[in-house]
């Protein structure tokens, strides 16, 4: 017997009605903290799926002590989202929210990507309607968690939003773009960047992927169009463009200077309704802030302290704790480690050999004991591989018997959760080693014409 094709539509919707996910609902609306011991690797980005999609109204703001787990947690996010909501409804899109990389008393600001992705997940929560769809999802990390920015009502002050054949004078939109934070250049490259020549006037928003070509006749937008900011060929047509803030820090900086009393916001502030917080390894989260704002000057602007950001969360949400240590907990979730160590590679490969056709064996008594399990691969050339030992250890003889379910996906570490009988294998199991997380700004929309341009080999010109 051969294993049936991977499907891309399976779904463990119905695995948040259990009863030991529905004690979990139960318990969170009872309860302004919930503390969720024993949570492994892996298993931090399945949980806070579950939380999201038993609060489908509500929004989620994931809270994770770095940068690299923050990174981890949201691409996981990504495959579970869809594979947890039911298949008449729409998944939430996780949204990365990142802190600014540079202090705000420094000289330099944010990095282009890094205040792009802010200001994304802002317009995000702007635009979605406030009583139809799933609640919003954020990912963020204990910094991001601080920093305060515009407020919603100063954010919709600095969009607009230009038709073809609308009149504005080039100048005068010039003018409205420096003030949103935008840098005139000879030629647009970079987001944040504007450039006019002659009835031409080139914009980069932050928040979009390509930037937008103006063409004027007189003061009518005669034409609009993306363009590549390399070649600095056009691209597409459109009919429409928002644009966006050129800045965030920088106009914040400014607008305080001028005025101590300047209104700023939480991301919590752009929020509606009661947000569920779920905060990773707290411990570690309450250290590494304090340990950030020891380097910030005193009586800043740009944060809050954490007593006063987890003072907020508590009064206006349900804070959920995860952490891998300790053994009090409504629900564990177990790391695969006892039955498939890693880091420990046997240099025997008849050895490493044996341990991968023992763990094959513990994931086909899993299915025979009545366990759900699901095999997560990152490449189609993987799960291949994945049905081919399954078949070379003699496990897909029987038609009668249970077999796993596989689909590609990006998740880190397999895990165990023994109540809900489910079982999730990643190819760091199943080839015994832990795949090294691709830097988020190598593999974001933005970075695709960067990369374009920095791939090509100049011995061929």
């Amino acid at each position: 017997m051969s294993l049936d094709p991977p499907d891309p539509k399976a779904n463990l919707a119905g695995l948040c009605e259990t009863p030991v996910f529905q004690a979990l609902l139960e318990n969170a609306e009872m309860e302004r903290l919930l503390s969720l011991d024993g949570v492994c690797q892996g298993g931090e980005a399945f949980i806070s799926a579950v939380l999201a999609q038993i609060h489908p109204r509500r929004p989620v703001v994931v809270v994770c002590p770095t940068v690299q787990t923050q990174e981890q947690v949201h691409q996981e996010l990504e495959t579970w989202m869809p594979r947890l909501a039911k298949r008449s409804a729409k998944a939430a899109v996780p949204q990365f929210f990142p802190a600014w990389d540079v202090l705000p008393h420094e000289s330099r600001l944010p990095h282009a990507d890094v205040l792009s992705e802010r200001l994304e997940t802002l317009i995000h929560l702007a635009k979605r309607p406030k009583s139809a769809g799933p609640g919003p999802v954020i990912v963020t990390n204990g910094i991001g968690f601080l920093q305060r920015t515009f407020t919603p009502a100063q954010l919709k002050k600095r969009f607009r939003r230009f038709v073809l054949g609308d009149r504005i004078d080039p100048l005068d939109l010039i003018e409205w773009l420096e003030d949103q934070g935008y840098e005139p250049e000879a030629q647009v490259s970079q987001k944040g960047e504007i450039a006019l020549r002659g009835g031409i006037l080139d914009v980069f928003p932050l928040a979009s992927p390509w930037p937008v070509r103006f063409e004027f006749f007189g003061d009518e937008i005669e034409s609009l169009r993306t363009f590549d900011p390399h070649t600095q060929l056009t691209r597409d047509k459109i009919e429409q463009v928002t644009l966006s803030p050129g800045g965030e820090l920088g106009i914040l900086k400014q607008q305080l200077a001028d005025d101590a009393k300047y209104p700023t916001d939480r991301l919590a502030g752009h929020l509606a309704g009661e947000p569920v917080y779920v905060f990773i390894e707290p411990e570690e989260l309450a250290e590494r802030a304090a340990d950030y704002l020891a380097q910030v000057p005193e009586g800043d602007s740009f944060h809050d302290t954490w007593k006063v950001a987890l003072g907020q969360a508590r009064a206006h949400g349900t804070v959920v704790e995860l952490r891998e240590a300790g053994e009090n907990s409504l629900l564990r979730v177990q790391s695969l480690d006892t039955y498939r160590p890693l880091g420990q590679a046997a240099d025997d490969p008849q050895i490493a050999e044996a341990q991968r056709r023992e763990f094959f064996r513990q994931l086909h008594r899993w299915l025979r004991s009545g366990h759900t399990v699901w095999a997560v691969c990152g490449t189609e050339g993987e799960l291949q591989r994945f049905d081919e030992l399954w078949a070379e250890y003699g496990l897909a003889k029987r038609d009668d018997e249970p077999q796993p379910v596989r689909t590609l996906g990006q998740v880190s570490r397999g895990f165990l959760i023994e109540p809900a009988k489910l079982v999730v294998v990643t190819d760091s199991e199943i080839f015994g080693r832990t795949r090294s997380q691709r830097p988020r700004r190598l593999k974001s929309p933005h970075a695709s014409a960067t990369r374009s341009a920095l791939e090509i080999d100049f011995t061929d010109l």
